[in-house]
């Protein structure tokens, strides 16, 4: 976990210290990366506690898609990106078929879902996520890349510790919109 942004203010204005970092994460063994993933899903967990269903829906107005997403479309986001996260992993470790990717930026289904609802399938997909990287654990091929659109070829672990990033950015920008001065009051 980081103390601050190792990707930049927002997601992507660096590029070689997070690919620095995700080539040597890569090298650790997934029992340590697993705690890592988790402790950065629990900030993202953490952002969203005592957040109302007014508040969630709140769009801080601050230009085109994610810059203007609201608490409740960055939780759809990361509730659709661990299921493909977890899909990619394993394919990566056990070498097989890769599996079709998203756009940037994609919010899946569950529009208008209550906050409370979204809270658990991002839980559900948590535990979907840490399962698929258990099963493929200690018997991951590690010489087996994708591409990712910003940071280059990562394997299996690389992207791991891609995704714990991504959900630290995710996190700060739950925060963000939380100090927005508009914010709704609870």
């Amino acid at each position: 976990m980081t103390t601050t942004p190792l990707t930049g203010d927002t997601w992507g204005d660096e590029i070689e210290g997070p690919r620095a970092f995700f080539l040597a994460q890569s090298e650790k063994p997934f029992a340590e990366l697993k705690p890592i993933f988790q402790r950065s899903h629990g900030m993202l967990v953490q952002q969203l506690l005592g957040v109302t269903d007014a508040q969630a829906t709140f769009k801080p107005g601050r230009g085109d898609g994610e810059e203007d997403y609201s608490v409740a479309e960055v939780t759809r986001h990361m509730i659709q990106i661990y299921p493909l996260m977890a899909a990619r992993i394993r394919s990566l470790a056990l070498d097989t078929e890769r599996p079709a990717t998203q756009p940037p930026g994609s919010l899946g289904q569950h529009e208008g879902a209550p906050l409370s609802r979204l809270r658990g399938l991002l839980a559900e997909a948590e535990m979907g996520l840490l399962a698929q990287v258990s099963s493929v654990e200690g018997k991951e091929r590690l010489d087996t890349t994708m591409p990712h659109r910003l940071f280059g070829e990562l394997n299996c672990r690389g992207w791991l510790a891609m995704q714990s990033l991504h959900i630290e950015d995710h996190a700060r920008q739950i925060g963000k919109i939380k100090s927005h001065p508009d914010y709704p009051k609870g």
